[in-house]
């Protein structure tokens, strides 16, 4: 996502170590810094809102940074941050589109990159515990939803699990890690990871519906669901080293 730094626009300094606002009129933004964090925000349109609370009075947390970037028309995004050194990167493009992503315990170092173009997509994400987990996601069209929990038994597990994307050739997937994970028209997709080192690679389309369910270690589950007609998808794993894949077009 580009820094909101490199734009030549009119910003204002706010609370903390840093951060950045521009909006335009109608648009509401809140950041609240307790610690060193970044904070960068663009809001181009009318009644767009944005709500950071990076870091929480009690402790010393650091490294938060938070780049959005909203245009359209009544986009809302809120992001809580605990711990250390977390990242998220969110775009909104549309109508009443929104993103919820809160952040709770563990070791931090975590990453949340989404980008929405459309009108009424929702995003909501809970990262609790451990470290070094990730999505990537990207939703287009009208009225995607997506749900995620990230949790490890305690809060000092659950590392390193992964949302991202699934490559597709003649029925045959494959994780994608240097892609966002992908939904369009209408797709719903609710996730779970408990434990470490687990893999979801999703690309569903119109009215698609996905559940996945993860539970231990080094597991995947790879959903890829596409064409003209609706699909719906339940993969449930439990245990260790487990590889699942769904492919439905």
């Amino acid at each position: 996502m580009r820094k909101l730094l490199v734009l030549s626009l009119a910003v204002m300094v706010v609370m903390s170590y840093s951060g950045l606002i521009y909006a335009a009129d109608g648009n509401t933004a809140e950041v609240e810094q307790n610690g060193t964090h970044e904070a960068y925000v663009f809001q181009g349109g009318l009644n767009n809102e944005a709500t950071i609370q990076q870091g929480h009075p009690g402790n010393t947390p650091h490294g938060h940074v938070v780049d959005v970037w909203q245009e359209g028309k009544a986009n809302v995004i809120n992001v809580s941050q605990r711990v250390h050194n977390n990242t998220v990167e969110a775009m909104q493009f549309g109508k009443a589109n929104e993103i919820n992503v809160r952040r709770q315990s563990g070791w931090g170092n975590n990453m949340i990159d989404v980008l929405q173009d459309g009108d009424k997509n929702k995003v909501d994400i809970l990262q609790k515990g451990g470290r070094d987990s990730a999505v990537r996601l990207e939703q287009y069209n009208d009225g995607n939803e997506f749900t995620l929990t990230q949790d490890g038994y305690d809060q000092y597990k659950g590392h390193n699990n992964q949302v991202k994307g699934v490559k597709e050739s003649s029925g045959n997937l494959r994780f994608a890690g240097n892609r966002a994970a992908q939904q369009f028209n209408g797709a719903l997709f609710t996730g779970t990871q408990l434990g470490d080192n687990n893999k979801i690679g999703l690309r569903q389309g119109k009215n698609d519906i996905g559940v996945i369910y993860q539970e231990g270690q080094d597991n995947m589950a790879l959903l890829y669901q596409a064409g003209s007609v609706s699909h719906t998808a339940t993969i449930t794993q439990k245990g260790v080293g487990s590889k699942a894949e769904v492919c439905q077009k």
